[in-house]
């Protein structure tokens, strides 16, 4: 079994995730509605709170999603290409965390969006706090329910998760 590193930093990177798409049957009317909302690698970091007065880069998470023309999630690109939403969650002092963004029925607005884990650590769902009205650009804010308390977040970096 690889290590989780291993899993994490491939997982990132574009070419991993180019090599995942050329393997998907997707019809070629797909593959070209994608490169028009594009697969985003979002990076958050938590932001300023009591524990981290100065916020801290190294506690958040990096996930890839597909985002809309408002830099919103896409509900309907996330339905046709969910397989490839990855998410990563690292947190100093602790071992990161890799599973995958997920949309649940339930909640606010009709659906969840959620951090999902299945990991050699167990399994574990971190939900957002209305992330689908929220807009993912850098220094926009973000919540996240980790176990019982909402903790905000900032959106540090979006770029393309592979390259066309």
């Amino acid at each position: 079994m690889s290590d989780i590193h291993d899993v994490v930093g491939k997982i990132t990177s574009p070419e991993w995730l180019e090599a995942q798409h050329a393997r998907t049957t997707a019809p070629r009317t797909l593959v070209s509605r994608f490169d028009q909302r594009g697969l985003r690698l979002i990076t958050l970091h938590v932001a300023r709170c009591a524990d981290y007065p100065e916020g801290s880069s190294r506690c958040g998470y990096a996930f890839v999603a597909p985002l809309d023309g408002n830099s919103r999630l896409d509900t309907d690109a996330w339905h046709e290409q969910r397989e490839r939403c990855y998410a990563r969650r690292f947190w100093e002092g602790e071992p990161d965390r890799v599973g995958h963004l997920v949309h649940r029925r339930g909640g606010s607005g009709g659906a969840t969006w959620c951090f999902e884990y299945d990991d050699v650590l167990g399994s574990e769902t971190e939900p957002g706090h209305h992330l689908q009205t929220h807009r993912f650009l850098p220094g926009d804010y973000v919540s996240i329910r980790q176990e019982d308390e909402l903790k905000t977040f900032k959106v540090a970096d979006v770029r393309r998760a592979c390259a066309r």
